[in-house]
């Protein structure tokens, strides 16, 4: 899952040192409704105004195969968290930090995999958890009002909705990486859906506001699949919520990060480009390879 997309088309889109930075703080108390004050209303849902605190973003989904001329097959278990913090510049502009974490689990079984038996090839697959850092955005100062967001009220409830189309230059050519990549392009689409309570986004002075998050992805073959060009696709559906503390998260994601992925416990404290995605980190662990030495497995591999 990649929630900084959400972040980085919302601003693109007309609608959407560590410890020395203040708190935002207001003349008047913001309205999340209002456009001028979208940026800072759409940073207390997502993580937390207060520079000094992480949040993390925790999701848990369901992959499909979506295969022309046939349903939807469940094919694996996904995952994982964000963990971010904000920073907040002397412009009025504000710094997402981020990075992210998400792990494959066997259906049955529920437990983390490393290995999967494709249905398509018949071939067992090393899998590639998804370890991207990072995944920052920067949205604009306070006061600007040309990000308004499509926030939805209904009774004591918010809503934000937002699609996020995606179309650019695949990292993987299949020129270069065959059996990994699905073409030229790299086409997909995100879908979040926010939820949280009007008394809540109501609250000024409430630096973080709690959300439960629903989530849908549309996506090519992941490229550990080796799937190359092969006809159809994946579908993620899933949920999740924000949470306060790394000890919130389920203990099994806790212990697997701690011995794979130790520094995603915690968010960055630096602004740094560019972002990573599970094709970029693919290619880039394949060029750091050893002509002639045996993969490595892509669970055990560090960022």
């Amino acid at each position: 899952m990649r929630l900084n997309k959400l972040l980085l088309y919302v601003t693109g889109a007309a609608f959407m040192s560590f410890g020395l930075v203040a708190t935002a703080s207001f003349a008047a108390a913001p309205d999340f409704r209002n456009p001028a004050d979208s940026s800072s209303a759409f940073l207390r849902l997502r993580c937390s105004l207060d520079s000094h605190d992480q949040k993390y973003s925790a999701w848990t989904a369901t992959v499909f195969a979506q295969v022309p001329g046939q349903k939807l097959k469940p094919l694996l278990g996904f995952e994982g968290f964000n963990v971010c913090r904000v920073i907040k510049e002397a412009d009025g502009s504000y710094k997402l930090l981020t990075r992210e974490v998400s792990y494959y689990r066997d259906l049955k079984t529920g437990k983390i995999i490393e290995q999967w038996d494709n249905p398509y090839t018949g071939k067992t697959d090393d899998v590639m958890q998804v370890h991207n850092d990072p995944v920052n955005s920067v949205m604009p100062a306070h006061g600007n009002g040309k990000y308004a967001m499509p926030w939805q009220v209904m009774g004591g409830d918010v809503m934000l909705l937002v699609d996020v189309p995606l179309d650019y230059p695949n990292e993987l050519s299949p020129a270069a990486f065959p059996e990994e990549s699905s073409g030229d392009r790299y086409i997909a689409s995100e879908h979040f859906g926010f939820f949280a309570t009007l008394a809540d986004m109501d609250k000024p002075k409430l630096q973080s506001v709690p959300y439960v998050n629903s989530w849908f992805r549309t996506g090519p073959w992941l490229p550990w699949m080796k799937m190359g060009q092969r006809p159809g696709g994946l579908v993620y559906s899933g949920e999740g919520k924000k949470l306060d503390s790394f000890a919130d998260l389920p203990a099994e994601v806790q212990a697997y990060t701690r011995k794979h992925f130790p520094k995603f416990v915690n968010a960055p404290t630096t602004f740094v480009k560019p972002n990573e995605t599970t094709w970029s980190v693919y290619r880039d662990m394949k060029k750091a390879q050893t002509p002639g030495a045996p993969a490595k497995n892509a669970a055990d591999t560090q960022p």
